[in-house]
């Protein structure tokens, strides 16, 4: 097996209603319609959602009645307007409010919706300052040099970030 994702799909047991929230609330091009399975166009990993029932056939697993979030698809936006604008859109189009824009402490704004299922997605703008601390961060062998580099981040933006990636720091390397 290569440690690769081919194909995302989502289950469930109205297929007529996810495929319209997927095709006309989030826009994705449906690319193969096959009744009970449906394939969106998507940029990389393949995107699609399928009836329950056809799987149940094969395995009783799919039987049950799953429990809690199993999974966030999680879509850029261009800036934090566009956050804001596309939370509006969705759901003045059906998606159901989870979570309204919001800045978040480590340098991303993001809004949460659902789809007709109660899946829950996010919608994210990241200004990347934080994706940079961490590259810098794992090519950093000694650890005062970490201290150094959260005192900088503390300037350069929200004190929250700072203290959360230094929690993190803790959790992931142990001092």
């Amino acid at each position: 097996m290569k440690a690769k994702i081919d194909l995302i799909t989502i289950w469930t047991d109205d297929i007529d209603k996810m495929k319209d929230f997927y095709n006309k609330v989030l826009g994705f091009k449906i690319k193969n319609d096959l009744g009970e399975y449906v394939e969106f166009e998507n940029e990389g990993v393949r995107f699609a959602i399928c009836l329950r029932s056809v799987v149940k056939e094969y395995n009783e697993e799919f039987s049950k009645e799953s429990r809690g979030q199993s999974f966030e698809l999680a879509f850029p936006c261009q800036n934090s307007k566009d956050v804001d604008e596309t939370y509006k859109k969705l759901i003045s189009m059906g998606a159901t409010p989870i979570h309204e824009p919001k800045d978040m402490p480590w340098n991303q704004r993001t809004a949460m919706f659902s789809d007709p299922d109660g899946n829950i997605h996010e919608i994210f703008f990241s200004s990347g300052v934080v994706k940079k601390l961490f590259i810098k961060i794992f090519h950093i062998e000694r650890k005062s040099t970490y201290f150094w580099i959260y005192l900088r981040l503390a300037r350069k933006c929200h004190k929250k970030a700072a203290i959360n990636l230094t929690i993190l720091h803790i959790f992931l390397i142990g001092y």
